[in-house]
């Protein structure tokens, strides 16, 4: 994981099992960090809750290329922005087109 920029965080997945489509795992993964975002924390005694929108995108699947991987995810995770708290997209090839959740 690193930071991209103001709020904005790339994960990268390496080695992913080929059991099942990419899409499919690469969706299962955006659940599994939107869950473990949900989880409210304790800060000074406090509880907060956080959220994210997160926009997914996979090699070869959506780019060949990082600067295009990044735009692609960078435009499905507007798209979840749009749709409301918490939710992920998943990118496509052509920018007029994001997968819902």
């Amino acid at each position: 994981m690193a930071r991209i920029g103001g709020d904005e965080f790339v994960v990268i997945l390496e080695n992913l099992p080929l059991s099942r489509p990419l899409s499919e795992e690469a969706r299962n993964i955006g659940e599994k960090i939107l869950a473990a975002l949900t989880v409210p924390l304790s800060v000074a005694g406090r509880q907060q809750q956080i959220g994210a929108s997160l926009g997914i995108a996979a090699y070869p699947d959506h780019g060949a290329s990082l600067d295009k991987l990044i735009h692609i995810a960078d435009l499905a995770m507007y798209e979840a922005k749009r749709s409301g708290e918490n939710q992920y997209r998943m990118g496509a090839n052509s920018p007029k087109h994001v997968h819902s959740k």
